[in-house]
């Protein structure tokens, strides 16, 4: 009995390539969607860091604080942001300003990305 070797390998098929192809696509499409989303964040986060750092932060009431984070959101040209998503509670020993809110992106027919978020930045008492 002869000993039959095996054939010789010939590379990806084209079907290969379209499911390699449609899986690169697919999560190009993904990550333009939800990028925008967390860029957003970053810009919601570093406005709650800068409103931390003004002066007198620690004595103004709530409404002044999301105030400074909202003007803050405009100058970082991040419209659509809900004030509500804002709030600022009293602490022992400080006061916490936090940003709840979710996000959700249409992606293609009825499927939907939903991405969360809670951001917490404590503001310390002089």
């Amino acid at each position: 009995m002869r000993m039959q070797l095996p054939k010789r390998q010939q590379g990806v098929t084209f079907l290969g390539w379209v499911i390699i192809l449609s899986l690169v696509i697919g999560g190009a499409l993904l990550a333009m969607n939800i990028g925008p989303i967390y860029l957003t964040h970053f810009s919601v986060k570093a406005a709650m860091v800068h409103a931390t750092k003004q002066p007198g932060v620690a004595d103004m009431s709530p409404r002044q604080i999301v105030g400074i984070v909202m003007k803050q959101l405009d100058i970082n040209s991040i419209y659509g942001f809900d004030s509500k998503s804002l709030s600022v509670t009293r602490k022992k020993d400080a006061l916490e300003l936090a940003a709840i809110y979710e996000v959700r992106k249409p992606l293609v027919g009825n499927l939907s990305a939903l991405v969360s978020f809670d951001e917490r930045v404590d503001i310390p008492k002089p």
